[in-house]
């Protein structure tokens, strides 16, 4: 469903004045006035696929951008970055 009059019937605790978008293989909910994504195709260092989802607002502003990482669920990219932070830790004891 992209943007569409239904986007309630199908969420209803999204707020009134939300919508909600198709982009890139995801279904996201944002402010109505944001209007429709765009979808900007990239690669990752493995060539594989990746995009880039920018909201903007009515005066065209870039709101939020959004990037979606191939082969990356939530709980990876948690794992990984307190991984990093640790590392980082022990590092600056040293």
């Amino acid at each position: 469903m992209a943007c569409g009059a239904d986007a309630r019937a199908s969420s209803p605790s999204l707020p009134v004045d939300w919508a909600v978008h198709d982009a890139a293989g995801l279904r996201i909910a944002a402010p109505a006035t944001w209007g429709a994504p765009q979808v900007l195709p990239a690669t990752d260092s493995s060539r594989g696929p990746r995009a880039w989802i920018v909201f903007r607002d009515v005066s065209g502003a870039e709101t939020v951008t959004l990037m979606t990482w191939r082969d990356a669920s939530a709980s990876r990219l948690a794992a990984e970055q307190y991984e990093s932070e640790g590392r980082e830790a022990i590092r600056r004891q040293s």
